[in-house]
C-alpha cells in the first residue's frame, strides 16, 4: 500500500469517527433539554414505558416524582425570562445532586419536572422529595433574586406495582394529579396517595405506617 493510499484510508477512518460522534451528539439533543441538560419529555415517556415493563418483569415497584416550582410565572413576569432560566438550570443541578445514579430526572416543560425512580417504593421517593425541598429551603438565590428570597417546590408522588392493573398513562396522571393536590393544599407540599387494597411485599409495616401520615404532618415535621 502506498503512502498516499494509507493516508486516504486514515483520513476516512478519522472522518467516520467524527461522523459517529456527531450522530451521538444529535441523538443526545433529541433526548435532552437544551437549557437544563436533563432528559426531555420525549425521553421521559419512552423511559417510563421501559421501567413499568421492567416492574412487571422483576416484581420491583417503580416510583414517579412530579415537581413544579411554586410561583415561577411571577418570577418570569417580574424579573424576566433570563432570571427564570437561571433558576431552572440551578434547580436541575440540585436534582442531579440528590437523585440516585439509576434515576432519571426529566424536564417535562416550563417549570415542571419528573423523576423516574426504578426499583423503589414510596418511602424512598418520599425521602428524595424531602431532600429536594430541604435543599431549596436552604439555597441562597441572591445571585438571581433579592436577598433572603427562597424558592419552593410542590411535589406529587406515585408508585407503580407489578400486581397493579394500571396503565402507564394512569401512572403518569396519578403523579401529576398528586402534584396538583399539593398545589391546591397551599404549595410547598408533598402529596401522595396509597391504595390500601394493594400491599407491596417491598413495603413493610413500619413503612406503611409512615405512608399513612398525612402530608401536612410530614411538612410540619420537616419545618421543626
Amino acid at each position: 500500500m502506498t503512502k498516499k493510499k494509507k493516508a486516504s484510508k486514515d483520513e476516512l477512518l478519522i472522518r467516520i469517527n467524527e461522523l459517529k460522534k456527531e450522530n451521538e451528539h444529535l441523538k443526545s439533543l433529541l433526548l435532552t433539554d437544551e437549557l437544563t441538560g436533563l432528559y426531555n419529555k420525549r425521553f421521559f415517556f419512552r423511559q417510563l414505558n421501559v421501567e413499568t415493563a421492567r416492574t412487571k418483569r422483576t416484581g420491583q415497584p417503580c416510583t414517579l416524582i412530579a415537581l413544579d416550582l411554586d410561583d415561577f410565572k411571577h418570577i418570569n413576569d417580574t424579573l424576566g425570562h433570563y432570571i427564570g432560566d437561571q433558576l431552572l438550570s440551578r434547580f436541575a443541578g440540585t436534582l442531579n445532586k440528590i437523585i440516585r445514579p439509576t434515576d432519571f430526572a426529566c424536564r417535562f416543560g416550563g417549570d415542571e419536572f419528573f423523576i423516574i425512580m426504578p426499583s423503589s417504593n414510596l418511602i424512598e421517593s418520599l425521602n428524595v422529595a424531602k431532600r429536594i425541598k430541604a435543599s431549596l429551603r436552604n439555597a441562597d438565590f441572591t445571585p438571581y433574586l433579592t436577598e433572603g428570597t427562597h424558592v419552593s417546590v410542590s411535589i406529587g408522588l406515585a408508585m407503580y406495582e407489578p400486581l397493579q392493573k394500571m396503565t402507564v398513562e394512569s401512572f403518569f396522571k396519578m403523579a401529576d394529579n398528586n402534584l396538583l393536590a399539593a398545589k391546591k393544599a397551599g404549595k410547598n407540599q408533598i402529596f401522595h396517595e396509597q391504595d390500601t387494597n394493594i400491599r407491596s411485599t417491598v413495603v413493610n409495616n413500619l413503612e406503611r405506617e409512615a405512608l399513612s401520615t398525612p402530608f401536612e404532618e410530614i411538612t410540619n415535621k420537616e419545618q421543626q
